[in-house]
C-alpha cells in the first residue's frame, strides 16, 4: 500500500494519517531517551511524506474528475 488510499470515511484523504502523526509528535515531545526520540523523528517524517503524498494524489483525482467531464461535452 502506497498510502495514497488512506481516508478517514470522511472524504478527507490523509486526515487519519495527520492525526496519528499529531499523536506521534506529541509523544515525540515527551520522550526523554534520545535514542527513542530520534526513532520517534524519523517515523513523524516518514508520515509527513505520506500525508504529502495522499494530499497530492487527492489533487492529481479531483483535477482528474474535472477534465473528464469537458472531454464527454466535446464527444
Amino acid at each position: 500500500m502506497d498510502g495514497t488510499a488512506i481516508d478517514d470515511g470522511a472524504g478527507e484523504p490523509g486526515a487519519f494519517v495527520l492525526a496519528l502523526l499529531a499523536r506521534l509528535e506529541a509523544h515525540e515531545a515527551r520522550e526523554r531517551d534520545p535514542q527513542r526520540r530520534d526513532r520517534l523523528h524519523e517515523k513523524a517524517l516518514r508520515l509527513r511524506k505520506l500525508a504529502a503524498k495522499a494530499r497530492n494524489s487527492a489533487r492529481a483525482s479531483s483535477l482528474a474528475a474535472a477534465v473528464v467531464p469537458a472531454e464527454r461535452l466535446r464527444a
